[in-house]
Formats: C-alpha cells, structure tokens, sequence
C-alpha cells in the first residue's frame, strides 16, 4: 500500500474510535482559522512589509517579515470559503523573500497526537518552502518544540490541502503555531510575473493520545496494508518531485520490491520524509532491532535509516550520509560517526542496546559501532530521509524486546 498524501493522515487513524466516532470531526482548536476575523488594514492593498522589523496581526495570529519585501493582504475574492483568506505576494526577485505567521493555542494535551493542516494555493513562485514549527510551553517557560518541514509547493490551480501530525511532549500546557514561507518570484524574460501564496481554513485538531508499546515489546514487520500505529511527521513534496530523477515524492511507504522476511518492507525514497512510532512513555532496559538494506546512490545526502528519540530531543540512530559513501554511519550526540562496516546492497542487522543508567551501544551486523551515556531511554522510533537528496533504502523486521 502506498502511503499518499491525500490519505498519509487515514491510514494512522487513533486506533479505538468506532466508526461513529470517527465521522464526528474534533473540534478545531485554532483561533480565526479561516481569517474571517481580518482588520481593515490588510484589506485592499494591504502591508507591504520589507527593510526593518516591519509586522502584521490579525485576530489570533501576528507575522512578520524575515527576509524580502512581502506584501500582506487579507483576499476576499480568492479564498477556500467564508469571506477572506490570507495572502502573501513576494515582491523581491533578486532575494529568497521569507514570512511568517504564528498563534498560540492553549490547553493542548501532553504525549498526544495533532493534525495541523489547511488550505494553500501557489502561483508563479520559483521555489516555496513551507516551515512549521510548534513550541511547546508551560507557563512562561519553553519546555519543547519541533520544527516540520515540507519543501516545494507546485504552482497550483486551485486551494489544497496540506498537512501534518504533531506530537506533543510529556510536559506541555499549551504551544505556539508557526508557518514560515520562503520563496523567489518567477522571472521570464525581463517580465516578473505576479508571485503570491494564499493560506485559509487552518485547523489544528486533536488524533487521540499517543500509542502505548504493545505489551512489553513492539514487533512491526510491515506485512500490513496501512501504517498502523505510526505517524507521518515530516514530509516532502506533497504532489511531485522537484526534479525528474530525485525519485517518488511519497516516502515512507510499504513496498513489495525487498523484504528481509515475509512479502512487504517499508520503502524510503530520495525525499524528505520520516515516520515515527511514540510511545506513551520512556523505554529503557530493551534491545532495540532492526534490518535496513540499501541501494547506493549518488549524490547521497542522508538517511538515517531508524533513529531512537528521547523526550528532551537526544537521538541515536544508524543509517548512511554524505560524509561516507562507502561505510554506514552512527548518529550520536557528539555528531556523525562514520562505522568501519561497508555498504553493500543487502540486508544488514542494525541493533541498539538500550540499559538505563548506562546509556545506549550501537551494532550493525553484531559489530560495535558506536556508543554514547548521553541517552539512556526513548519515547519514539524514527524512520525515514532526513534530506532531500538521499538513497533508496528498506526497513524491515522492526522489534523493540524488553531485557530479563
């Protein structure tokens, strides 16, 4: 089954809704999502915001300009629905012209799952890339945050949607929403054409609290039709590659091409793209085990392949990345490792030893490869591409066993 865009967010459907409870949609905890709510200021002409710390608000939302000159309207003639949506003209063409628009949302949930998505249109921009960042607060203090990227949105016909999952920390109260353009107006000839990106009908809603391990160890063998239990948190092109030949856009997804047993692996394209499995708490005291196979490729920025995450954002993993194209890698904290083990197109053994206390020892094929007492527990695995020009790779056989 392939994970697409326009069903990513079904198939890791909240496992325990009914079906009547499913068609009940949550209630959106934006404010003035759709705009409605826009001063007279942005009406019209608008603000055009360029050289200094020049700034818009509407109700619920305030922005700014980061790089560029940007000139920011409210549309009531161009909009999803309701009366207006929000919109950006990037008027600079000799420079990445960059914005940003971000509220805060109280009473979010800890260690549960969001959906943050909406509506967005793009004419005549040479590249867009999209940020979304959330912060995690409580009270006045920053306890997290994350930052979700999703890179080169198409010239569009019309509105479409975008989207992606959030989790939030163990600590947090309540967060703050931001979404970042940067983009370059189209030039042909000596003629700029009209460079603009609408956003309307935001939503942020509650998927449901994240899942627990499965009794006391976690087994996914991907033979499945959907990717239950995992979320899809950060993405690439939504619709198309940037180019020919950087491969499906669509990463993660289940595939039939290599399996380390059964018929199905999980697949890795060269884009941005990473799926991640949360748990309702920190594991400790467990091996973690799984089988990557991967097809050289050339350039070859990253891919981390699985990656253990900590609540405080410590991570390790095992993968590949430009600084070898010969040998795997170790992500620790200290930074990149290159392994003295050689790539070959073939399944290899990645293992994690996990002790508390003590922290965690790296093996591919029953080698050490590295090991750090920086992180001694997780609460999440990853897998995916974390760049845009990566290599094909293969996850399969994915267990988390618990030690006597």
């Amino acid at each position: 089954m392939v994970v697409s865009f326009k069903s990513a967010f079904v198939i890791c459907a909240y496992v325990g809704a009914s079906a009547a409870q499913a068609q009940e949609p949550p209630p959106n905890l934006l404010p003035n999502p759709g705009f409605e709510e826009t001063p007279d200021a942005l009406l019209g002409e608008g603000r055009t915001i360029g050289e200094g710390k020049d700034t818009f608000s509407c109700p619920g939302w305030w922005g700014g300009r980061s790089k560029g000159t940007v000139r920011v309207s409210g549309d009531t003639r161009d909009k999803a629905g309701g009366k207006t949506s929000l919109r950006f003209d990037f008027l600079d063409p000799d420079t990445d012209n960059e914005v940003f628009v971000q509220g805060r949302v109280h009473g979010v949930k800890p260690r549960t799952i969001y959906r943050l998505g909406g509506k967005f249109k793009v004419l005549n921009v040479n590249w867009v890339f999209s940020f979304s960042h959330t912060y995690e607060y409580v009270g006045d203090e920053r306890v997290g945050g994350t930052g979700r990227r999703t890179i080169n949105y198409p010239t569009s016909s019309g509105f479409e949607d975008r989207e992606v999952w959030i989790i939030t920390g163990p600590k947090v109260s309540w967060i703050e929403v931001r979404i970042q353009w940067r983009g370059r107006p189209t030039i042909e000839g000596i003629v700029r054409q009209p460079s603009i990106v609408w956003m309307d009908d935001l939503v942020l809603e509650e998927i449901g609290p994240v899942f627990p391990p499965e009794g006391d160890y976690l087994a996914e063998d991907f033979e499945g039709k959907e990717l239950d239990g995992w979320v899809l948190t950060e993405i690439g092109a939504h619709w198309e590659p940037t180019d020919p030949g950087y491969g499906d856009a669509r990463s993660p997804q289940i595939s039939d091409e290599q399996a380390h047993s059964g018929k199905q692996s999980l697949k890795m394209v060269p884009t941005w793209g990473v799926v991640t499995r949360p748990f309702d708490r920190e594991v400790s005291n467990c091996i973690v085990t799984g089988w990557f196979y991967e097809v050289p490729s050339t350039p070859n920025d990253k891919c981390r392949g699985i990656v253990l995450l900590a609540d405080d954002g410590k991570r390790v993993g095992l993968g590949t990345h430009r600084e070898s194209l010969s040998n795997y890698i170790c992500y620790l904290d200290t930074g990149v490792k290159v392994t003295d083990v050689p790539k070959s197109q073939a399944w290899h053994e990645f293992k994690f030893d996990v002790t508390e206390g003590e922290g965690v020892v790296c093996f591919i094929d029953g080698v050490e490869v590295g090991r750090t007492d920086k992180i001694d527990r997780f609460s999440s695995v990853q897998i995916g591409e974390h760049a845009w020009r990566g290599s094909t790779a293969f996850v399969d056989d994915l267990s988390i066993v618990m030690k006597p």
